[in-house]
């Protein structure tokens, strides 16, 4: 795991922290500025998972870190449920972590 993936998953669960404790409308703010950070530090991932390729799975899961805090930016102008606008940087964080094949 690189210190970027770490950040990028610190980053998540506050978000999904704060999409659970902090109440509506004020908690767009908060993702709003998690998802500034996961932008930022998903997008130095990709260049970490890539150059020297790592696993396919890491480097997809990096090139959607940021897409997925596009989503969270995006949920606070549709009024998606906080949790669920968290739901896809958490997934997408976690993935390369959690999920280790046989080799």
């Amino acid at each position: 795991m690189t210190i970027l993936r770490g950040i990028c998953i610190v980053v998540a669960l506050a978000a999904l922290a704060a999409a659970l404790l902090v109440g509506e409308p004020d908690v767009f703010g908060l993702l709003w500025l998690f998802a500034v950070v996961l932008f930022i530090v998903g997008a130095g991932s990709i260049a970490a998972d890539a150059f020297p390729l790592r696993r396919r799975l890491a480097l997809w899961c990096s090139v959607l870190t940021p897409v997925a805090a596009l989503a969270m930016v995006v949920a606070g102008f549709a009024r998606v449920v906080p949790a669920l606008a968290v739901a896809p940087a958490v997934v997408v964080t976690l993935a390369p972590v959690v999920y280790r094949p046989k080799t």
